[in-house]
């Protein structure tokens, strides 16, 4: 049964009830009017209480998205823009990144960077690790160079 119709039905059968009780009619007394009003108030909160109760159940928790939050090891510097560059994979494909032999000229740490930002990739001198410009920006790096 819903919540409405319960109400209704209740508030229905007090009015029904009383107005077989009543015997003839007289004016009432405050101690009357103070029972009503309580009596009424009571069956208000009841009633709200158990609608609040059942709107409950139709609450729908929607997914939360994860935020990936910034290292809070990494230093609150610019990433040397002399060593952004474009790199090639072993696969051949190309991408822009940090070479980490160049951080390290520039005295830059980078055992605070993402690990899930590094690649490895082909340089003049071998394979080398780069960590991706994107992926940086995205863990909230300021890479636009200085």
């Amino acid at each position: 049964m819903q919540t409405r119709t319960f109400i209704a039905a209740i508030l229905s059968t007090a009015m029904a009830i009383t107005g077989f009780s009543a015997s003839s009619a007289h004016a009432l007394s405050e101690d009357d009017i103070a029972k009503i009003l309580i009596g009424a108030t009571a069956l208000f909160i009841v009633g709200k209480a158990i609608d609040d109760h059942n709107n409950k159940d139709d609450y729908v928790a929607r997914p939360t998205i994860p935020v990936k939050k910034p290292n809070p090891h990494r230093r609150q510097q610019v990433l040397p823009r002399n060593c952004k560059r474009d790199f090639v994979t072993a696969r051949g494909k190309q991408i822009r990144g940090f070479g980490t032999r160049c951080l390290e000229r520039e005295r830059y740490s980078i055992r605070h960077l993402p690990q899930d930002c590094r690649r490895k990739v082909n340089t003049r001198r071998g394979v080398g690790t780069v960590y991706k410009v994107g992926c940086l920006r995205r863990s909230g790096y300021n890479v636009g160079g200085r």
